[in-house]
């Protein structure tokens, strides 16, 4: 069973699921419309996913690898990124506003339509 909790509150159940990975938990996620507003994924790999209308509103995203995602149309206002790295991903009509973006590796990343 992967769960993914709200970072505020480790209680609060966000999604969950009989799931191999949180990658596979992710995507299942986003593709049912589930925002995971403030949700926690610190040091999650979410390596090589590929995520259309995504919701990561102040989710807690440090340490995430994103390492060759395919990201579009994904919302990441106000959400820590601190040391999250992108190399060689795809990033299409993304919104950072507000985000933490301290020490973010985008070697490679392609990035297209990226509001800051």
């Amino acid at each position: 069973m992967i769960e993914i909790r709200d970072t505020h509150t480790s209680a609060k159940i966000i999604f969950s699921g009989e799931y191999e990975s949180l990658k596979e938990a992710v995507g299942a996620a986003v593709k049912q419309g589930v925002s995971l507003y403030r949700a926690n994924l610190y040091k999650a790999d979410l390596s090589g996913i590929r995520l259309k209308k995504a919701n990561f509103l102040e989710a807690d995203l440090r340490l995430v690898n994103f390492n060759n995602a395919h990201l579009k149309n994904v919302h990441f206002q106000n959400a820590d990124l601190t040391h999250a790295t992108f190399v060689n991903a795809t990033l299409k009509n993304i919104i950072l506003q507000g985000a933490e973006i301290h020490y973010i590796n985008l070697n490679g990343a392609k990035l297209l339509e990226v509001l800051f």
